[in-house]
């Protein structure tokens, strides 16, 4: 996951497992990889996260967040 402003700050500062990498980018972001227990409690976590968070991959999960947006966006559909 690619993490910019206060997603970053918040993400590098915490142990979420024990294979956690972090990897700091020449543009200011970085971008973390770790292991999770729950699949869904992962999605709606990444998607709090907003505009702030991008799923690089896996592509499964890269598909379930595309897949949450789109709903979403159409909740809000006139």
């Amino acid at each position: 996951m690619r993490l910019t402003g206060w997603a970053k700050g918040y993400m590098c500062e915490r142990i979420w497992s024990r294979d956690q990498k972090i990897k700091h980018n020449p543009d200011g972001s970085a971008d973390i990889t770790f292991t999770a227990a729950s699949e869904s409690e992962l999605i709606s976590f990444i998607l709090s996260l907003g505009d702030k968070a991008r799923v690089m991959k896996p592509k499964w999960l890269v598909g379930e967040i595309k897949d949450k947006i789109q709903t979403m966006m159409q909740n809000y559909v006139a």
